[in-house]
């Protein structure tokens, strides 16, 4: 994607580290040659080698196209599996990171960024450096269900996939703010938004009346509560 385009691209995967110690940089779904030649890349590049989402823009300015979403989620402390979703939407000026169907860390980018192109094949588990072949920085652990889309998922198609697997308990995609300005006689808006594995209800009190003020329920993994 050259500059004046967006680059809107998602990647996504399940991972297991079955507790083995990773190294810095470990890759993990990698396009292009690591040493800001990468187009876009999962990684383990984030402090303390937890999980990284990033892409590198049409600029080619070094480390001044990296935009990255580091997270401080490590996967070496634990042998259970994470859903690992990247996403890039430059048209809304975001990259993002999701762990197991949560918002775990964003980054910006400035629209019409474009996307640097990969000087080397997407390489699952490792990462070249140097070559495009020679695969260092491996990731010591398993891999499923590996996924490229060219569009930026959404919220609710992340959470949606990673409830269809795993029995997730209600959070707030979006939590309510603490505090809503209305004017007196119209009508009171408060965004919320819940996720988890269906089905789930909501219910909106008037703690000071005692009344109930509104309520439903879905069948879906993504609810709107506002």
């Amino acid at each position: 994607t050259p500059v004046g385009g967006n680059a809107e691209v998602s990647m996504a995967c399940w991972v297991n580290a079955n507790g083995s110690a990773q190294q810095y940089g470990a890759g993990l779904m990698c396009i292009g040659i690591w040493g800001y030649l990468e187009q876009i890349f999962l990684d383990l590049g984030a402090g303390n080698n937890a999980v990284r989402f990033g892409i590198s823009d049409a600029y080619g300015k070094l480390a001044n196209s990296y935009h990255t979403a580091n997270s401080s989620q490590k996967l070496d402390s634990t042998s259970d599996w994470h859903y690992l979703v990247g996403v890039c939407d430059e048209a809304g000026g975001s990259v993002k990171l999701y762990i197991d169907g949560q918002l775990a860390a964003s980054g910006a980018v400035s629209p019409g960024s474009g996307l640097l192109k990969g000087a080397a094949p997407m390489m699952l588990g490792s990462r070249p450096d140097g070559t495009p072949f020679n695969g260092t920085h491996q990731f010591v652990g398993l891999m499923n269900d590996v996924a490229l889309y060219n569009y930026p998922l959404t919220p609710a198609q992340v959470v949606a996939t990673y409830a269809a697997v795993v029995n997730t308990a209600p959070f707030f995609a979006v939590a309510p703010p603490a505090t809503v300005l209305a004017g007196q006689g119209l009508p009171l808006t408060i965004p919320a938004t819940a996720a988890g594995t269906p089905p789930m209800g909501y219910l909106w009190r008037d703690v000071g009346h005692g009344t109930n003020v509104a309520g439903g329920i879905t069948g879906a993994a993504f609810l709107d509560a506002s």
